[in-house]
């Protein structure tokens, strides 16, 4: 079984930490052939940790959606019952559809609450510590990203985001030229030092009575009328 966060990270599992109560204790090894084995807290557990760490907090099911074979539930955590509506730390969205098990088959909608309600409280931060360290990754990606900080850039030690192996990037005098063509309009002298580089630009500049890249324009001067 691989490492999990609670083990790894001592802010991880300081997270909900209640004096005399350890949630590992209490998580069962789940083995499933041809995987790795995991620890898994039972969702009764995990409303155990919460109403330790929030004695006054609440835990409301909602029924979305109920038919003859299938429910939709959504679960929503709050850190105090007189929390507004709208006012849930987390929440989380379980479908079950009825099926031939004899003895949870026909128990669709108790196993749409007990899901939601779990997944709810995990990301609550009741059960999320115990994640394996170097699990997969999201299958796809869901927003942006994070912009790299221009330090980062400057340094010429930026991932390649697009090669897909972890590849750095480092600009060749091809990049250069062409960048700096594009800057000046005109032919440049091979990859020289950014100081060297820098005063030719500024030299070219005060030739030219213009900002590279941009056409000349004349400043008007401030007229003083007494």
């Amino acid at each position: 079984m691989k490492s999990i966060l609670y083990d790894k990270s001592e802010a991880v599992a300081a997270l909900n930490r209640v004096e005399g109560f350890n949630p590992v204790e209490l998580a069962r090894r789940l083995e499933k052939e041809g995987q790795e084995d995991q620890l898994y807290l039972d969702v009764k557990y995990r409303k155990l940790w919460f109403r330790l760490v929030y004695p006054m907090g609440k835990i409301i099911s909602i029924v979305r959606s109920f038919s003859e074979n299938a429910a939709l539930v959504e679960a929503r955590i709050y850190l105090d019952k007189c929390d507004a509506e709208d006012s849930f730390i987390a929440n989380a969205f379980s479908q079950k559809f009825r099926s031939e098990d004899p003895n949870f088959g026909a128990k669709f909608l108790e196993l749409a609450e007990t899901a939601a309600v779990g997944r709810a409280l995990s990301d609550a931060g009741f059960g999320l510590q115990f994640a394996d360290v170097g699990e997969e990754n999201d299958p796809e990606q869901v927003d942006a990203g994070i912009q790299i900080p221009q330090s980062s850039q400057d340094s010429g030690t930026v991932e390649n985001l697009n090669s897909g192996n972890g590849a750095a990037y480092q600009p060749d005098e091809n990049t250069y030229q062409q960048s700096a063509r594009q800057m000046t309009g005109g032919s440049i002298p091979p990859m020289q030092s950014q100081s060297g580089m820098m005063g030719q630009f500024f030299q070219q500049a005060q030739a030219n009575g213009s900002i590279i890249g941009q056409p000349s324009m004349k400043i008007p001067m401030a007229i003083s009328r007494e």
